[in-house]
């Protein structure tokens, strides 16, 4: 299985964290792991590399993404997405989260095989921002629209 790790600066390899919630924010246990987190959906992992500072709330259902900071939110800002082949990688066990998430948390870094350089804007290819101002300008722009 391909999966996907988003991640605003370039790595060589991709270390355990502790995953924290916002303050006020709940959020469910498998979601604040010390581990390192995938995804099957590669939008996914664009959404989360882009999101400016803060929380943001990713609607699956809608494909709709709402940033606690929109204003901060940088279309231009350089992303990185960072791929695993699963089946290449025998001695980890990936963690169903849910259904956007996996967790490897027996390892402390995972060296990915391969990654992309994106702008933080390609998240409007899978989803539509909902509370940033320039989202009808940069969707026109980009792909046309009206």
């Amino acid at each position: 299985m391909i999966l996907y790790h988003g991640s605003a600066r370039k790595l060589k390899s991709l270390k355990r964290r502790q995953a924290t919630a916002g303050e006020g924010i709940e959020v469910p246990k498998g979601e604040l792991l010390n581990g390192i987190y995938f995804t099957p959906d590669i939008g996914f992992a664009v959404a989360i590399a882009g999101m400016p500072s803060g929380a943001a709330h990713i609607d699956e259902t809608k494909k709709t993404v709402e940033f606690e900071n929109p204003s901060e939110f940088d279309p231009e800002k350089k992303i990185f997405v960072y791929q695993v082949d699963t089946e290449k990688l025998p001695g980890l066990h990936f963690e169903k989260v849910d259904e956007q998430q996996y967790v490897v948390t027996g390892e402390n870094e995972v060296y990915p095989e391969s990654y992309r350089e994106l702008k933080a804007g390609e998240v409007m290819k899978y989803y539509q921002l909902i509370n940033w101002e320039g989202f009808r300008d940069e969707m026109t722009k980009e792909f046309g629209l009206k």
